[in-house]
Parts: C-alpha cells; structure tokens; sequence
C-alpha cells in the first residue's frame, strides 16, 4: 500500500502557513480539529500500516479470495443510497458491508482480530463493561453528527479507506483547499493511470480483506457516491460488478447536498462563506448526474439498473423486491418483516435540516437551466414540490 505524501505535504503546508483568507482559516475550531487531525491520526495510519503488512505475513489467503459479482451503490450524495444499504446489510445471509469502525479504526485483519480478542476478553472478564462504555461514547460523540447519522457499527461509504492512503475526494471535507486537490470526482478522466492503479489495487485488497474476515460466502455490498467518477476503473477490477444508479430530483438533490457540503466544512473549521464553493458543488452534482449514465450506457443492461429516489423513499418494500428478483436472491420471511417494519418506522418523517433556495443564493430558474440535460433525462418534475421529504 503506497502513501501519497506529495498530497500530505502540500496540504499540510497550505494548513499551517497558507491558510489566512482561506476557508480553512485558523479559527479556533479548526485549530482543535487539526490538532486531533496532526496527533491521532497520523499515529493511527502508522499502525495501520504496519497491521497491513502483518496481514500479508499472517493471512495470505485474503489474497486468494474471489469477489464475486459485488454490488455498488453510487449516485449523487443525498440520493438515498444510505437507506438502501443500511437496510440491505441486515441481510446477512446474502450481503456483507464495510461499517464505520471497519473503514476508519479497522480496515486490516490484523486489527479486526485484534479488537475481536479484546472483545472476547470484555465478555469474559468484564462482564462487556468496555463494550457499554465505547456504545455509550459512541452515542455521545458521532451520534451528534447531523446530516448523516453515523456510529461505529452503522455501514458507511467505503471511499473512507483511501483516507489511509490520502487518495480520496474526502479529503476535502478536512482540507478545504479545493483547487490544490486533485479531482477526485472525476477520477476515470483526470487521475493518471498510475495512481489509478495504486488507489484501485488497494481499494480491491480492502475488499478482499472484509470478505475474508466474514467467511468469504456473501455478496460484497458498498454505498460509494465517490464511484460515479471511476465507474471505468471500478469495472475494470470487478467486471462483473453489478450496479444500482440511484438519482433525485435536483429541486431537492442540489440544495441538500449544498448544505450536506456546507456542514461537513463548518464542523471541522470556520469558512468565510455560509456556503462555500457553490461552482464546484454543482459541477460535482452534475457530472456525476451524467458521467455515470453515459458509461454505464455501453455495458450490458442487467449489469445496471437505474432508480429514482422517490421511488426508494415512497415503495421502499417493492425496490428491495425487485433489488432481490434482479440480483436472483431469495427474500426470507424474517428480512421481509425488517423491510415491513423500516417503511413503518420511516411513515411522517421529516427532516430536521431546514434550508431554503433564497439562502443559498438559488432559485428554481437557475437549477431548471443548469440540470436541464438532468431533467429531460429522468423525465423529473420541472417545477419544485412543496411536499417535505428526507433531505
């Protein structure tokens, strides 16, 4: 596994000394934030690297492991994709998905072993006191995040594991110095074949790893928006990847990812817009509204599907359906009372992210122009609903 320490250094020398005037200015936020960011985690990836490194001394066989036809959720950030994949995971006779604590603290066998010994020894002479007290600093620590609710055990998007590498558009959420980045978002096109490599031969071992630790027999599921800009290399290292597409209205997508982006960049610092990079945002929206489609277009059409996200929200019960008659899965009866019972708990949810147009500096006109290619696609609703959905 390689580092890029290019990236590294370029964007903790714009952290340190080229911030003034930036939104990644030194307020006092994000001086907590980087001090956390400079001591923790470069001590975490130390010995991550090293537990990679033990994985090839003493688990070898990871690398013999076949992926066989996995599944990837992609498409815009705020399409839904989270719901589909939380769900999906609680079948786990057929689906296996990377959680929050695999993709950051875990992402080697090694670790997982590790944390399992710790594990067993909490059960026996603990009594699971350790594990009470992580669940509860869990729940006191990332379940205040908003926007998109996360804990150790939830399933996340796996783009997380390239921040081991700094390889990932991630990074942008920590470092807002976007034009120094490379564009990740558009990595078939503008990432060279030999970081592309690199990235996808450790993204692909990543996986290989996961289904070793989990017995090697279920599908290989991941929720990765990061992957409507590498649909090519994706399909490249898993050619019989099977593919969900899932696409909102951009009435309701372009606002709520503006704001998704706006609260990722002022949790961890202090920008000097309330809505940073709105340009970018919505070239980021757009091409991966597009891009996707267009390659996806040439390969055969039960490799793919396309799914509105009305659809998801509104007949969640007969998506996963048809997910599972596409896929040629069998539904079990107790899955089936999981589905019943998320389509209940979701009836009269509202969100609480409140938000409009005007605030943002957008109105209805611009978003009909600037996604007309969008609209006329997906043969959405040209005027916006007044009707509250999960944003």
């Amino acid at each position: 596994m390689s580092f890029n320490f290019p990236l590294f250094a370029r964007l903790s020398f714009l952290t340190w000394f080229r911030s003034k005037g930036t939104h990644g200015q030194m307020s006092r936020r994000r001086r907590i934030a980087m001090l956390l960011w400079y001591t923790v985690v470069p001590v975490h990836q130390l010995l991550t690297h090293i537990c990679f490194i033990l994985d090839d001394i003493f688990f070898r066989a990871y690398k013999q492991q076949e992926v066989k036809a996995p599944v990837f959720l992609i498409g815009n950030f705020r399409s839904g994709s989270t719901l589909i994949q939380r769900l999906l995971s609680k079948d786990e006779h057929n689906f296996t998905t990377m959680r929050i604590w695999e993709i950051y603290l875990a992402p080697t066998i090694t670790q997982r072993k590790m944390w399992q010994g710790i594990g067993a020894i909490d059960a026996t002479l603990l009594k699971g006191k350790l594990r009470a007290w992580m669940d509860a600093r869990d729940a006191e620590w990332l379940g205040k995040v908003q926007m998109h609710p996360i804990g150790l055990q939830e399933p996340d998007e796996d783009d997380g594991l390239m921040i081991m590498t700094w390889s990932t558009l991630f990074l942008q959420f920590i470092f807002p110095f976007l034009d120094d980045l490379p564009e990740y978002e558009r990595f078939d096109q503008m990432v060279s074949p030999e970081d592309q490599k690199r990235i996808m031969e450790y993204y692909k071992g990543c996986v290989q790893r996961h289904l070793y630790f989990h017995g090697g027999h279920q599908t290989f599921l991941a929720k990765n928006p990061a992957m409507c800009g590498k649909i090519e290399a994706v399909l490249e290292y898993f050619p019989d990847a099977r593919i969900i597409y899932l696409a909102r209205n951009p009435f309701q997508l372009v606002p709520s990812v503006t704001n998704f982006f706006s609260y990722i960049w002022h949790f961890f610092g202090t920008p000097l817009e309330r809505y940073p990079y709105k340009e970018r945002i919505f070239s980021l929206i757009k091409h991966w509204y597009l891009y996707p489609l267009e390659r996806l277009s040439h390969r055969p059409d039960e490799q793919y599907r396309v799914m509105r996200y009305d659809d998801v929200v509104y007949d969640l019960e007969i998506t996963i359906e048809r997910i599972y008659q596409w896929l040629g899965k069998q539904l079990t009866g107790p899955f089936r009372q999981i589905i019943q019972k998320t389509v209940k708990d979701a009836e009269g949810f509202e969100s609480d992210n409140k938000y409009t147009l005007e605030e943002m500096g957008l109105t209805p006109e611009f978003i009909r122009q600037e996604f007309q290619e969008v609209f006329d696609y997906f043969k959405f609703e040209t005027e916006p609903q007044l009707t509250a959905v999960p944003a």
